[in-house]
């Protein structure tokens, strides 16, 4: 969810919750909460350019133990105006920052304290359909 605060920025809120089932049984349910501020820096017919920066706090709990994350982010993205209401966006993951409680340690899941980065694969792309009021 977000509102815009002038023609070029805006302020959001994103909530994720997962839960998954793995195929070798395992089970784990996370939940991440990261509000953000996107600046608008490219205007061009029906496309521009933006980058939401933020922070986000997170926690997993996999099958048998429990970890939280905090981290900071400033994430690139595209956005093209499909019509007045709906607009079509990719987000990369871009350049971020996490620190983690992770108490044990478990194949599928990072053991890490402190992570730092600069992600501009399609691996982290995450591409959204919205509507605006």
């Amino acid at each position: 969810v977000g509102m815009a605060i002038e023609d070029n920025l805006a302020l959001g809120l994103q909530f994720t919750v997962q839960d998954l089932k793995y195929s070798d049984g395992q089970k784990a349910f996370s939940f991440k909460f990261a509000p953000f501020l996107r600046y608008t820096f490219f205007n061009e017919g029906n496309f521009s350019m933006f980058v939401d920066g933020g922070f986000e706090y997170g926690i997993c709990s996999p099958s048998g133990f429990n970890w939280w994350h905090v981290g900071a982010f400033a994430s690139p993205g595209i956005k093209y105006a499909m019509s007045d209401h709906f607009r079509l966006e990719a987000l990369f993951w871009g350049l971020y920052y996490e620190h983690q409680n992770n108490p044990d340690s478990q194949p599928r899941y990072p053991t890490y304290k402190n992570n730092a980065g600069l992600g501009f694969n399609f691996e982290d792309l995450q591409i959204s359909l919205v509507y605006e009021f």
